[in-house]
């Protein structure tokens, strides 16, 4: 797999009396699949958010993790420096915050889609993955209320997951969600904050519909509306 890496700073570590008072997940984890069909997309990702290398690999390596089970190559690049070959590329714009209006909520992360299926524009927003972190309750207080070094890595993760949920949208060439799983039409705090990886995977019934190989003429139709999944 090629990983061209972003000029991706230092790890922050929980301290050892917060990791002492996470709970037990709880939730059954969804069984890996094996890969369907090699598809390999270039995510060209736009931002002028002011993370280092760890944030930007914490984000990177959760989509990785969660998308390599299904046979997805996913190239990381900047606009100055693209993926050689690569028919599929999708932006990834991750900024502070993103727009709302009356017909679109503020979600962390959002595709636009064609009357025929998903556009190759993802937005994240990173205030809004912060704001599901900090609803966690741990011990006696709201996650937010612990000293920001103990929770701040996992906002990146938050967003990772939140990307290959969009992505999901892309390769499944559909709006619909799943009951469970990355597919989900949301995510509840706690699971998207501290669930392990396998927590997010695709439905039997999602990776059987996996389209493969992906079309990259799908980018020529025009746009009329937009997704508003809670996630989104």
């Amino acid at each position: 797999m090629r990983r061209t890496r972003l000029n991706l700073t230092g790890r922050l570590s929980l301290g050892s009396a917060l990791l002492a008072m996470l709970p037990i997940g709880s939730q059954a984890e969804l069984a890996k699949q094996s890969p369907t069909c090699p598809i390999a997309i270039e995510l060209r990702v736009e931002t002028h958010v002011g993370w280092g290398p760890v944030e930007w690999k914490l984000l990177t390596d959760e989509v990785d993790r969660i998308w390599q089970p299904y046979g997805l190559t996913l190239c990381w690049t900047q606009r100055s420096n693209p993926c050689a070959g690569w028919g599929v590329r999708l932006t990834v714009a991750v900024a502070d915050d993103l727009p709302t209006s009356p017909s679109l909520r503020p979600v962390v992360g959002r595709i636009q889609f064609y009357a025929n299926g998903p556009s190759t524009d993802i937005a994240l927003s990173v205030k809004a993955a912060r704001g599901l972190v900090a609803q966690v309750d741990l011990g006696d207080r709201r996650l937010d209320q612990w000293p920001t070094n103990t929770w701040s890595e996992r906002v990146p993760r938050v967003l990772g997951r939140a990307l290959a949920h969009e992505i999901g949208h892309y390769v499944l060439h559909s709006r619909d969600h799943a009951r469970t799983g990355l597919m989900a039409a949301s995510f509840q705090p706690y699971a998207v904050t501290f669930g392990p990886t396998s927590w997010f995977r695709l439905t039997s019934a999602a990776a059987t519909a996996l389209q493969c190989p992906l079309d990259p003429a799908r980018a020529a139709a025009p746009r009329v509306f937009a997704s508003r999944d809670p996630i989104g």
